[in-house]
């Protein structure tokens, strides 16, 4: 557990009142935490919960592999708002939490209805620990006061806001908690070394165990017999009889226990800067996994099942039987510890020296094509002074100057450096603040969450930039104090730069990175939107020029507050909970939109494929200013998530998730047309492949070798193609003088005919792309780059049609050709960014594999007898090399992963290839193959 104490009495207004201004946050949005995560619990339905430094829950569904269900409770800037403890009552309705919040308060959550149905007081400081008794009529918490609070929860709806039992004695903060089964008593365990047996039967003492040679950090109690196992600071652990009689003593290395767990059948799984398991048939505490697995933060058992997160935000889960991973969560994010600048304005990274770079002038990131120029990094000494780090809080600055650190405010210091003869920089574990060179505070640089690991002053623009310990560089005008840059980066190369107003510029996939928090007070869940909500506004930080950044007047709250008021909310009238259980093969669903401005586009989004566009917003009864939403849909899939995506002339949004689960005993309307779902493996859809391959053109300066090849080749591997994933694949090819701009329309319309709800519709284009006015346009065989407009296929028409398609539906998309390698083809190309941004948005759901990044080009080489991004896919499907767990069957992140890595290797870097899907798409089947 962490512990920090809040020392600092805050002045808050009564309970009532605290209302926050409801300003928007620009924080990162990753797909797995950004911080350390705390506490794991499982829930009912196959859920785990996890909580962490970064102040979000995060739900994951371990049979489905999606993303996570996000929870955002009231927060705010610094530590203010981090969860420490989280538990989850048995009918996995409430999920209380608990941590660094400003009065000291335990959240109860009502999962069934996303919101906060209770806020507790009666803590002074930090809480460590919350954990709900067996029937789920108790709660109890404890933290850094040393008391246990325990709550009464009368029925479904009525939770004591006043403490039942109040259990005072301890002498230092207490680490962790835990009931009996019976749930007639209370382990409690603390740093004063004791653990204490609280009885909620009697007024008696507890009974105090102290046999630890240090503080004692966590508890677990075994699921059946009520054994004590209490872990120490020292990698220590007593086990202890339910009286509280010492029973044996077992030693786990010397690194501090920090969560402990008893298996069903009574094995115990231990946490600390290692993973172990308790032997009991020889009493040692042996290695769990044959992996060296290290820093892990918690661990939780359930079933036959273990669950272990480590501090880096990762997650595991095991069959501890097997010691097999079922599921996993690996950190999407990039650690950056070291940072340089060169006079041309390219920022240089990376963890262990400097190994990335981006263009901060053109706002562009270089992906590898780091060179090893002239880079200046933080200094720490000139003009005869020098700055020398003299313990974790003091720092000297020469000339009998000194930078003493708040413990509390500040924390341990991480870097400085010299930035002018007048003036030092000083970072730290929560702060980066300027001082004169004899130590006297000039001003705070605010906007960044974390240490300030390492920063470097550019002189010539004024900006001093920094590795912040939230993942991001960041800049600040040293002048101003304006955060007037930040720049994201995420383990798949997708990245977004922004300034203090949330004007962005992304890759592709970049803009799902950052979004806005709105907090309105700590009994009601924050919201969240995306950078793409406000796309038509903000998405134009190039234009604007990231060295003009709006004035501090220019009010961020202002800005998007009144964007945000254009469309207040979509609210779900029906079904009201999160997730429910369908006993038929149809559901209604009932909702409002909120609106201030004409809304122009109104979808509804099953499990990320449009409901085909039958119907916009005039169709749907409108009173005054909202507008009333109700369908009828058939359901195909025995898990459906269902959204809303609306559109007005500011604002793209998209509504919460509602999940339906249809009970298994009902038959599912799997050709129905009006319904759209994943494939099911138990119910093969049919493959519909269109492939596109133009290697000759009217207008012959324009040809490739080997597009047509590429077509061809990849025809022939879904055609070929054992039957286990599809019932049946109709293909059409369109190659060079038969791929006219007419045929390509009427194999769209052969597309449009044909596609049913379970089916899946495959594109695969070689040939030219071009951008004209911020359009993209496909080059067919007779097109003419100089009348774009009438001789080639639009982009936006192709996005139009695929969107309503009622399949899945994947674009292999080999569109940027520059010929074979070394020509220099690029002037007839261009960024092809907004056209995967386009077809991969929310409203049209399409999965797009593109072969290059940006203004890449796609290269293609004799030696291959192919584009490289068409022989990667080759391989990896006919093949089977893109079959990672070799189990007959390549899914759509194996063939992603291989695709990347093949494609970069034949290009020796030169060539990125990119995948966008919805968030709700995962494990997509592409083929079968025989096991390699």
């Amino acid at each position: 557990m962490r512990h920090i104490s809040l020392l600092i009495l805050l002045s808050v207004l009564p309970f009532a009142d605290v209302i926050s201004d409801n300003e928007g946050r620009l924080i990162i949005n990753a797909d797995t935490h950004l911080g350390r995560i705390n506490d794991l619990v499982f829930s009912t339905s196959n859920k785990l919960i996890s909580v962490s430094d970064d102040k979000t829950i995060r739900i994951w569904d371990i049979d489905n592999y999606t993303s996570p269900r996000v929870l955002r409770p009231y927060a705010q800037s610094g530590f203010e708002g981090r969860i420490y403890a989280a538990d989850v009552s048995p009918d996995g309705r409430f999920l209380a939490i608990a941590g660094y919040f400003s009065e000291n308060e335990v959240r109860i959550i009502d999962l069934f209805n996303d919101k906060e149905v209770t806020t507790l007081y009666g803590h002074e400081d930090v809480i460590n620990s919350v954990k709900f008794n067996s029937t789920g009529t108790l709660l109890a918490s404890a933290g850094v006061d040393g008391n246990v609070l325990v709550w009464g929860i009368d029925n479904k709806d009525n939770i004591n806001t006043k403490p039942v039992r109040v259990f005072s004695g301890h002498e230092s903060t207490i680490n962790d908690l835990a009931f009996f089964i019976n749930s007639n008593k209370i382990i409690s365990c603390s740093n004063d070394g004791s653990v204490r047996i609280w009885s909620l039967e009697s007024r008696i003492d507890p009974v105090i165990m102290k046999l630890h040679i240090d503080k004692v950090n966590s508890l677990a109690v075994s699921k059946g017999t009520n054994y004590i196992m209490s872990g120490g600071s020292k990698g220590d652990l007593v086990l202890w009889d339910s009286t509280g009689t010492y029973v044996k003593r077992y030693r786990f290395r010397d690194d501090p226990i920090t969560s402990l767990d008893f298996t069903v059948s009574g094995k115990l799984i231990v946490a600390s800067q290692h993973l172990g398991i308790l032997n009991s048939s020889n009493s040692n505490v042996e290695p769990f996994m044959s992996d060296d697995v290290s820093n892990v933060s918690s661990v939780i058992c359930s079933k036959n099942l273990t669950a272990i997160a480590w501090e880096s935000g990762n997650i595991n889960i095991y069959d501890h039987e097997d010691q097999q991973s079922i599921f996993s969560v690996e950190s999407s994010v990039v650690e950056i510890d070291k940072i340089g600048i060169n006079e041309k304005g390219i920022v240089a990274f990376g963890n262990d020296g400097l190994e990335k770079a981006f263009d901060y002038n053109n706002l562009q990131y270089l992906w590898d094509k780091f060179d090893n120029g002239e880079y200046e990094v933080g200094m720490v000494e000139d003009n005869g002074y020098r700055l020398v780090k003299m313990d974790n809080y003091l720092l000297s600055t020469g000339f009998k100057g000194k930078v003493q650190n708040d413990i509390e405010l500040d924390g341990s210091i991480y870097s400085y450096s010299v930035l002018d003869e007048d003036m030092i920089a000083v970072g730290s574990e929560h702060t980066l603040k300027l001082y004169s060179r004899n130590g006297v505070f000039v001003k705070e640089l605010q906007g960044h969450n974390g240490a300030v690991k390492n920063m470097v002053y550019d002189a010539s623009r004024n900006l001093l930039f920094a590795a912040c310990g939230d993942y991001t560089i960041r800049a600040w005008d040293v002048d101003t104090g304006i955060n007037s840059f930040s720049f994201f980066l995420s383990s798949d190369d997708e990245w977004i730069s922004w300034d203090e107003n949330g004007y962005y510029e992304a890759s592709a996939g970049g803009e799902k990175y950052l979004g806005w928090q709105v907090d309105y007070a700590n009994n009601k869940l924050s919201d969240f939107y995306r950078s793409s909500t406000f796309q038509s506004s903000h998405h134009k930080l190039t234009k604007r020029g990231i060295q003009d950044p709006l004035q501090a007047n220019d009010s961020i709250s202002a800005d998007i507050t009144s964007k945000l008021s254009a469309i207040s909310s979509i609210d779900w009238i029906e079904p009201r909970m999160y997730e429910t259980e369908s006993a038929t093969a149809s559901v209604k669903i009932k909702a409002s939109v909120k609106l201030q401005s004409e809304i122009e586009f109104l979808r509804i989004i099953i499990n990320g494929r449009p409901l085909p566009t039958k119907r916009n917003s005039e169709t749907y009864r409108m009173v005054e200013n909202q507008i009333f939403i109700e369908e009828t849909i058939n359901l195909i899939s025995p898990v459906n998530e269902i959204q809303i995506f609306v559109k007005s002339k500011d604002i793209r949004l998209v509504s919460e998730a509602r999940v339906i689960k249809v009970t298994s005993d009902v038959e599912l309307n799997r050709g129905d047309q009006n319904s759209l779902q994943i494939i099911d493996l138990n119910q093969k859809p049919d493959l519909y492949l269109l492939s596109i391959g133009i290697s000759e053109f009217k207008k012959r300066k324009y040809n490739l070798n080997f597009a047509d090849d590429d077509a061809n080749s990849l025809s022939g591997v879904f055609t070929d193609s054992p039957k286990k994933v599809y019932n049946h694949v109709w293909s059409r090819k369109l190659i060079n003088e038969s791929a006219t701009r007419a045929n390509i329309l009427s194999a769209f319309e052969w597309l449009t005919d044909s596609v049913k709800a379970n089916d899946v519709a495959c594109l695969f284009i070689a040939s030219h792309g071009f951008n004209k006015d911020g359009e993209f346009f496909i080059l067919p065989h007779d097109g003419n780059p100089n009348n774009l407009e009438e001789t080639t296929v639009r982009w936006n028409e192709l996005s139009s049609l695929l969107s309503v398609l009622p399949g899945k539906v994947i674009v292999f998309l080999d569109a940027c050709h520059s010929g074979k390698l070394g020509s220099n083809f690029s002037r007839f190309t261009s960024s092809n960014t907004e056209a995967i941004r386009s077809i991969s948005s929310e409203e049209n759901g399409v999965v797009i594999m593109a072969a290059s990044t940006g203004e890449e080009v796609a290269l293609e080489s004799d030696e291959w007898g192919h584009g490289a991004f068409s022989l990667a896919l080759i391989e990896g499907l006919r093949d089977g090399k893109a079959d990672i767990k070799e189990d007959g069957v390549i899914y759509l992140p194996e063939l992603d992963f291989y695709v990347s890595e093949r494609t970069i290797e034949l290009t020796d870097g030169k060539q990125h290839p990119t995948t966008q899907k919805p968030s709700t798409i995962s494990r997509l089947p592409i083929i079968a193959n025989s096991p390699r």
